[in-house]
């Protein structure tokens, strides 16, 4: 099967140490890493191994050495994972993914954003989305306490997919989402930073096969 792999390399590359973490199913896979403020690492991602026994979050604290501190995994259905983590500045964590849904039946993702204190307990969730494919692959605090989140959307009411990018304010709450492109779902976003001037750079992919840049 596949783990997570973390490697911590010195100013030149060298490797100071690496290591692998997962379990006995086949579908860990880490998809984003912060150094957090006691010299750490918070990790996030996907695994088969720990939760339902599906496809879950998987968040892991680690010391500085790599060593798990603890670990933690979310998940309401068959397919839930974690494509973006951050320190908040409270010491807790918010997280971005997809999934969020309890129902079996429906086979669609949403964006799932879940707070987190310090210990990895759930301060709120929220789901965003329709019927579509709506995956959300980057999330940052911003400077007013809230957050901005971007990601793909594959909503038929909104041009038939593009990327999509949420201004949530600290409780979770919708202030403006916009869709960009909507040619299909080869329009995406993957990251997304707030810039010095209180706007946003957002980079993706767009259909069939190229860069995106937006200045928002």
């Amino acid at each position: 099967g596949s783990d997570m792999w973390v490697l911590k390399l010195d100013s030149s590359g060298n490797i100071q140490w690496q290591k692998a973490y997962g379990g006995s199913g086949d579908g860990e896979g880490a998809s984003s890493i912060q150094q957090t403020i006691d010299g750490g690492y918070i990790l996030a991602g996907g695994t088969q191994s720990f939760g339902t026994g599906a496809m879950d979050m998987w968040i892991l604290k680690l010391d500085l050495d790599g060593n798990i501190q603890r670990q933690k995994a979310y998940g309401v259905r068959w397919n839930d994972c974690a494509h973006s983590i951050q320190q908040t500045s409270d010491g807790g964590y918010i997280v971005a993914g997809h999934g969020g849904d309890d129902n079996p039946w429906v086979l669609k993702n949403n964006f799932w954003v879940l707070k987190l204190g310090s210990s990895g307990n759930i301060q709120w969730q929220k789901t965003y989305g329709g019927f579509g494919a709506d995956t959300a692959n980057s999330i940052q605090q911003t400077s007013d306490g809230g957050y901005i989140v971007a990601g793909l959307t594959g909503h038929a009411t909104t041009s038939l997919g593009g990327m999509w990018v949420l201004k949530l304010d600290s409780s979770g709450n919708i202030q403006w989402q916009k869709v960009y492109g909507g040619s299909g779902r080869g329009d995406s976003a993957l990251s997304i930073q707030q810039t010095s001037d209180g706007g946003y750079i957002v980079a993706g992919v767009k259909e069939p096969a190229d860069f995106w840049i937006l200045k928002l």
